[in-house]
C-alpha cells in the first residue's frame, strides 16, 4: 500500500494500517480456540520477573503466518536466551505501523531486534498489570493472568484490548512493559513516553470486540481511564469518543 492509502481521510476520521486489523483478527481467533485472551507474558515459575519472559505477542504468531517463528521460541526460557534472540530479530510487520520509521532496537545490549508500536491495556496506574482481574483498576491484560470476555464487566465495546504506543518502543519478545502498559500520567495520549501516534493527534485502539478505532488525544482522562479497565464500574457512550 502507498502512504496515501493511511492518510487521513476528507471527514478526518484515520483509515487504519493493515497491520491493526490482521493484530485484531489473529487476537479474535485465539481467543475464540482458546476461550481467553492470553497473560501478558508466558508464565515461567523461575523467572519471578514479567521482564525475563517472552511476551504475549509470540503467541500471536500462528495465527498471523508466523507459525514458522512461533516454532523456534523457548517459551519455558527467558526472552533473552540465545535461542531465542535470533528470532526477536525478526520484524513482525502486523506489530508495526507502516509509517513509523524505527522498526528495531537501537544501541546495546540488543542492537536490532525488531520492535512494537502496539501494547496490550494493563489497566490504570503502574501495578494495574499485576493486579487480580476483578480489581477495578484492572485491565485486560495482567502479567501473570488470562482474561476471558466474559470477565470485562464493562463491555467488550467499551474496553481497550490493545493501544498504540507513541515513541518509547519495546522488543515485540520482551515481557512487561514492552508489550503491556497501563496508564501512568496525564495526558495519556500523544505526549513522550505515553500512548499516541507520531503522525496523527490520537492513538489506533483495538478494543476488545475486535473493533479498530481512532481515540483522540483530547479525550477526558476520565473516560480513557474507563476504557482502559475492565472492571471499573463506569457508564459512557464510546461513539462520542471513539472513531471506527
Amino acid at each position: 500500500a502507498t502512504q496515501a492509502s493511511f492518510a487521513r481521510s476528507a471527514v478526518g476520521s484515520p483509515l487504519f494500517p493493515g497491520s491493526l486489523r490482521r493484530t485484531s483478527n489473529a487476537l479474535r481467533k485465539l481467543e475464540q480456540q482458546d476461550g481467553t485472551i492470553p497473560a501478558g507474558t508466558i508464565v515461567v515459575e523461575k523467572y519471578p520477573r514479567a521482564i525475563q519472559r517472552v511476551s504475549w505477542l509470540a503467541t500471536l504468531l500462528p495465527y498471523l503466518g508466523h507459525q514458522d517463528l512461533h516454532d523456534q521460541i523457548d517459551f519455558t526460557a527467558e526472552w533473552t536466551n540465545q535461542k531465542n534472540i535470533p528470532v526477536a530479530l525478526t520484524i513482525v510487520d502486523a506489530f508495526l505501523d507502516p509509517l513509523v520509521p524505527q522498526r528495531r532496537w537501537k544501541g546495546p545490549p540488543f542492537e536490532g531486534l525488531a520492535l512494537t508500536h502496539y501494547v496490550g491495556m494493563g489497566g490504570v496506574g503502574v501495578e494495574a498489570p499485576r493486579l487480580a482481574k476483578d480489581h477495578p483498576k484492572a485491565g485486560i491484560f495482567g502479567y501473570d493472568r488470562k482474561t476471558a470476555l466474559s470477565d470485562v464487566k464493562d463491555g467488550a465495546s467499551n474496553t481497550i484490548m490493545m493501544i498504540q504506543v507513541r515513541d518509547v518502543f519495546g522488543p515485540w519478545i520482551q515481557g512487561g512493559g514492552a508489550t503491556v502498559r497501563a496508564t501512568q500520567s496525564q495526558p495519556y495520549i500523544g505526549t513522550t513516553g505515553g500512548f499516541g501516534s507520531p503522525h496523527e493527534p490520537g492513538a489506533m485502539t483495538i478494543f476488545a470486540d475486535g473493533s479498530v478505532r481512532f481515540l483522540s488525544k483530547d479525550i477526558d482522562p476520565k473516560v480513557f481511564e474507563a476504557m482502559c479497565t475492565i472492571n471499573g464500574g463506569e457508564t459512557f457512550d464510546l461513539s462520542k469518543f471513539a472513531q471506527a
